[in-house]
């Protein structure tokens, strides 16, 4: 856990984490319980995103929602520093938060327990979502490719003079 969520458990005694750790928790359920049956509803992506739609709803059910979209923006605003990450995952999770307070504020949000057992409805609900792409995995290598210095002949040079005052060649 970095700084940021040390924060924010301390403002709150952990229950903004608690109430999104729910929504994952019953996503997570949802997700298996489809598997099973051999009709997956959703993927780990498309659940993370529900996951952030639904955690910024219970977050401003409970808080309102400015403090809602700052909690979300603190949390995902030094993701861009995970190796490997170049800042999709986290403007993804930063549009389904906004999506989430957008909604919200206009009273026509979708609450977890509508889209339980309708299918159709959450569907559609991952249609509107920006559905993040996935986590490099522990056995994907991450390689850092640096970009090439440019062209000699794109570099400016200056002629600054010979200064004898600054000439130091004959020190020892």
């Amino acid at each position: 856990m970095g700084f940021i969520e040390d924060v924010l458990n301390k403002i709150d005694d952990g229950k903004a984490d608690a109430l999104v750790g729910d929504v994952n928790e019953i996503l997570l359920i949802l997700q298996e319980e489809y598997k099973q049956k051999n009709k997956p509803i959703m993927n780990d992506a498309e659940r993370d995103a529900l996951r952030h739609y639904f955690g910024t709803i219970e977050l401003s059910k409970e808080y309102g929602g400015t403090v809602a979209w700052l909690s979300g923006l603190l949390h995902e605003g030094l993701e861009f520093m995970h190796p490997g990450n170049k800042g999709e995952q986290s403007q993804a999770d930063r549009r389904n938060n906004s999506i989430a307070i957008d909604d919200f504020n206009a009273g026509k949000y979708i609450e977890l327990k509508d889209v339980v057992g309708d299918h159709t409805k959450l569907r559609s609900l991952i249609e509107k979502l920006d559905v993040p792409p996935p986590y490099p995995t522990s056995t994907q290598k991450i390689t850092y490719t640096p970009k090439p210095p440019p062209a000699r002949e794109n570099v400016q040079t200056y002629d600054m003079g010979y200064n004898p005052a600054l000439d130091r060649t004959d020190e020892e």
